[in-house]
C-alpha cells in the first residue's frame, strides 16, 4: 500500500488511490487554464473597446469622419471576437477527453495562446491609454489595432479547429 505524500496530507493520498483520479485532476486543470486565458482574452478585449469608444468620441468632436468610422469598426470587431471567445467552451473537450492529450497539440496550443496574446498586446500598443503615465509617446493607429485584432481572430479560430480535431 502506498504512503501518504508528506506535502499533500491525507486527502490527496487518498484521491491517489481513486482509480482515474488523477486524469479527472487533469482535465479539470486544463479546462480551468482554459477558463482563465479566456477570461484574461476578455477582459483586456472590454478595455480595449472602452479606448476604441473614447476616441471615436474624440474623433467625432473633432468632426474626423474617416477616423469615426474606423474607430466603429475596430468597435464592432472587438465587440464580435470578444463574443466568439465567450461562446467557446471550457476546454474544448473534444481532444482533452483521451486519457492523455497529444502533446504536439498541447504544444501547438500554447504556442497559439501566446501567439493570441502577443497580438493582444500589439492591439494595447496602437490603442494607447492616455490615462496610463508612458515613458513612450502614446501611439493611436485604428489601422494597425485593427490588423492586429484580425490576426488574433484568425489565430483563435485555428485554436478552435485543432481542438475540433480538425487539421
Amino acid at each position: 500500500m502506498a504512503e501518504p505524500a508528506k506535502s499533500g496530507g491525507m486527502l490527496d493520498w487518498l484521491k491517489s488511490m481513486i482509480p482515474g483520479y488523477s486524469g479527472y485532476q487533469q482535465f479539470e486543470t486544463r479546462r480551468e487554464d482554459d477558463r482563465k486565458t479566456r477570461k484574461f482574452l476578455i477582459d483586456r478585449l472590454q478595455e480595449y473597446k472602452r479606448l476604441s469608444q473614447t476616441y471615436t468620441k474624440n474623433f467625432l468632436q473633432s468632426a474626423q469622419l474617416d477616423q469615426i468610422a474606423k474607430g466603429e469598426r475596430l468597435r464592432s470587431d472587438i465587440d464580435a471576437l470578444q463574443q466568439k471567445i465567450e461562446a467557446t467552451v471550457d476546454g474544448n473537450s473534444n481532444w482533452f477527453m483521451q486519457a492523455k492529450p497529444d502533446p504536439a497539440v498541447s504544444l501547438k496550443l500554447s504556442q497559439l495562446d501566446a501567439a493570441i496574446v502577443a497580438d493582444l498586446e500589439r492591439v494595447a500598443k496602437y490603442l494607447a491609454d492616455p490615462e496610463v503615465p508612458s515613458l513612450e509617446p502614446l501611439v493611436v493607429d485604428l489601422d494597425k489595432a485593427a490588423e492586429s485584432l484580425s490576426e488574433m481572430r484568425s489565430k483563435w479560430e485555428r485554436r478552435n479547429s485543432i481542438l475540433r480535431g480538425e487539421t
